[in-house]
This record gives C-alpha cells, sequence and structure tokens, in this order.
C-alpha cells in the first residue's frame, strides 16, 4: 500500500493486474513474459467484487485515508476485459462506501469512440 501521487492526494493506491491476455507482445513490456503463459488468466467480477467487499470494510483504510482508493486497472491489456472493468466500475460507484477513483493502463489498440465515451462519462484517466 502506497500514497497515490496521480488523482486522489492522501488515497490508498491499488495496481489491479486484471489479466496476463494482451493485444500486443511488445519487447520491452515488463509483462511480456506472462502474455506468453499457456494459459490465459484473469481476474473474474466475482473474485473483484469479494476482495472489494473486504477493502471496503477494512476501518484502517478509513481512518488513515478518508476512504479515498484510487485503483489502477492494468495487465497485460487490462481492456481484454473490459466488461469486468464496467461491472467492477458499476459496483464499486453503486454498493461502496468508500470513494473509488478508478485509471486505465492501456496500449491504446482496443479503444473505440465507445470505450473512449464510457471512461469519459465514468471520470476513469486513461
Amino acid at each position: 500500500m502506497k500514497n497515490s501521487t496521480v488523482g486522489m492526494t492522501n488515497a490508498l493506491s491499488i495496481e489491479l493486474f486484471l489479466t496476463n491476455r494482451c493485444s500486443m507482445d511488445c519487447t520491452y513490456c515488463s509483462s511480456r513474459y506472462m502474455v506468453h503463459e499457456k494459459d490465459a488468466k484473469k481476474l473474474s467480477f466475482e473474485q473483484l467484487r469479494e476482495a472489494f467487499d473486504a477493502l471496503d470494510r477494512d476501518p484502517y483504510i478509513k481512518e488513515k485515508f478518508g476512504g479515498k482508493v484510487h485503483v489502477d486497472l492494468t495487465g497485460g491489456e487490462p481492456l481484454m476485459e473490459y466488461e469486468t472493468i464496467r461491472q467492477l466500475v458499476a459496483y464499486a460507484r453503486a454498493n461502496l462506501k468508500f470513494d473509488y477513483e478508478f485509471e486505465l493502463e492501456t496500449n491504446g489498440t482496443l479503444l473505440t469512440e465507445e470505450r473512449i465515451k464510457y471512461f469519459i462519462d465514468n471520470n476513469i484517466e486513461i
């Protein structure tokens, strides 16, 4: 856990590695070795919901960070799990008490006008 320097000040910063799948094969990528794994791995919405429910009950986060949580969505390529991202953001905003800010680290190859509009409308940094 660390204090976020992007977006929210004095927020708990979490990096979520959503999947090892990627739409590219960049030689310089620190995640490259995982893209070539035999089995694709990803976090399901159910796993994320359970983790966020537990996080949202943690009194330390309320005390230390005022309930502010910065979530960096990464991977491989997190947009390979676009529907899971939409589910997570909707769930966090509708059901959880802490203030969650989302950021997306993407190579941009899977961005569409519809997805860009979604990220703008939901205040998700890219």
